[in-house]
This record gives structure tokens, sequence and C-alpha cells, in this order.
């Protein structure tokens, strides 16, 4: 019996993990056939649809004005968030390297809550703050770097994509989160079909694409696959386990998707490569792993 939870318990984990990373590699193949803010304006609308229809079926209860307002908000910034995300993918960043910056936000997360909200800070998240940030510099030093377009492009895409993504989960962690998951997400995504359509019209006057086999399978898989089945899996596992287990699984992302883009790409995996993917796993594992005074007050509350 403890062997059959074994498995399930690692088939989750790896199901998670590997669809988790598949949103960075379907996003540098999506790109090939549709302009950055056309495949994200389509993802969003279909993960849109698909909440649009939960909603009602599921007759979840309506949110007040002031509670849509922080879902909007929230929004705005985890749409900025992904924008950027694709936009530094776009301009030559590869999957794998924009998993590994995006993978900092923990170490971010934890130097805002000190430096604004003055949260305490361990001498080891210190520690694995410098040591994220260390992994950084092997990334900027790295072969790729030597395109200064890529540099100050990509890169600093990248950079909006982390700050954005890490203030929204901030803002919606201070401002509370315990609605129903369907009803949060859903005027999250109401608002980024608003601001990608925009954006998309203004920047190329249309938001028609070439649709094949090919781009609707990843507007599906992006839409469906991660925004949808991705998310709830990852609230089932935030409610399953701890919150520390599963900021260790997003660990191995990074590594993941690089292996991926080897396969996918044909993408060298170089020296400096490895070197910043290992640094970037052991700060986020130094800051998101518990004292040992956290784990005896988490053991006594259980």
């Amino acid at each position: 019996m403890n062997q059959i939870s074994a498995y399930k318990t690692f088939s989750l984990f790896f199901t998670f993990i590997f669809l988790w990373s598949t949103g960075f590699i379907t996003t540098k193949i999506g790109l090939g056939y549709m302009l950055p803010f056309q495949l994200l304006f389509f993802r969003y609308l279909t993960a849109f649809l698909i909440l649009f229809t939960l909603y009602f079926v599921l007759k979840l209860p309506k949110l007040t004005r002031k509670e849509v307002l922080h879902q909007f908000i929230t929004g705005i910034f985890f749409s900025a968030g992904i924008a950027g995300m694709f936009l530094s993918i776009k301009n030559g960043f590869s999957p794998g390297l924009t998993s590994l910056i995006m993978g900092i936000q923990p170490i971010l997360t934890a130097v805002i809550g000190f430096m604004i909200f003055q949260e305490k800070m361990t001498l080891k998240q210190i520690l694995g703050m410098i040591v994220g940030f260390i992994s950084i510099t092997f990334i900027l030093v790295s072969p790729h770097s030597k395109n200064h377009a890529f540099l100050l492009v990509g890169f600093l895409f990248n950079l909006l994509g982390l700050f954005s993504f890490t203030i929204g989960t901030i803002y919606q962690k201070k401002m509370g989160s315990n609605h129903h998951p369907v009803c949060a997400l859903f005027w999250q995504f109401f608002v980024s079909v608003i601001l990608f359509s925009i954006l998309g019209l203004s920047l190329y006057g249309h938001l028609m694409v070439h649709f094949d086999i090919k781009s609707v399978s990843i507007i599906i898989w992006q839409g469906l696959v991660i925004n949808i089945f991705s998310w709830a899996l990852l609230i089932h596992l935030l409610k399953k386990y701890s919150a520390t287990t599963v900021a260790s699984l997003l660990l191995i992302v990074p590594a993941l998707t690089t292996l991926e883009s080897w396969i996918v790409f044909d993408q060298n995996i170089t020296l400096l490569t490895s070197i910043a993917i290992f640094t970037t796993i052991l700060g986020v594992y130094l800051v998101v792993k518990p004292s040992k005074k956290k784990k005896s007050q988490m053991a006594l509350t259980q």
C-alpha cells in the first residue's frame, strides 16, 4: 500500500514538474508561428472561456467590487510577468535560462519582504540570496551574453517578468487569497485578455493568426494544460503538501527545461549554464527551506 502511495506521489510530482517546464518550451515553439501578444491573447482567451463555463456550472459566489479590483491588480502584475517572459524568449533568451531567472522568485520575494515589509531574514536566507545572484552572474558571462542585444533586451524583459510575478504574488498574499481558485483566476484571466488584446491591436494592428494544427495545438496546450490544468495541480499540491515541498519541486524546473531545450532545439548545455542551474537550485533551497525552529513549530501545530 505504501509503495502504491509512493508511486502516486512520484507520478503527481513528476507530472507537475514536466507540465510546468513545457510552458517555456511551447512558448519558444509558439513564437515561431505567432507574435508574442497574439499568442498571449489566444492563450488567455482559451483559458478564460473554460473558466467562464466553470464559473457558472459550479455556481460559484460572486466577488465584491473591492475583491474584483484586487484580482484585477493581481492580474495586471501577472500579465506583465508572463509578457516579460515571452518577450525575453522572443529576443533570444533560451527557455532554460528564462526559467532559471524566473526560478529566483523566492529569493526576490524574501528580499522585498525584508526591504519593504521588514520581514526577518535568517543568515541562511541571506546566504541563499547571495548564491542566487551569483547564478545570475554566471548567466551574464555565458557565451550567449556576448551578444549585447541579448544582454540588454532579453535579460531586461526577463527581469521585468521576474519582478512583476514577484510583486503580483506578494500583493495577492497581502490582500488575501482565500477565494475559490476559479473565482480568482476568472477575473485575472479576464484582465489579461483585455490587456493583451489592446497591446496586440496597438502594436500589430490585428490579432488574427494563421490557424493550423501546430498553432492551434500550442494555443490549446498553453491555454488548457498550462493555464488551467497545471495551476489546478499546483493548488492541489499546495493543499496536500507543504509550501516548502512545492517550492522544492519548482527547483527542478530550470534543469528539466534546459534538458528539454537540448532535446527539442539542440541547444548546448555549457559548463557555465550547469553551474548557474546548480547555484540557483542551492540559493532558492536555502531561502525556502524552513529553519529547525520553524520545523518544530510546524510539528507542534499538527
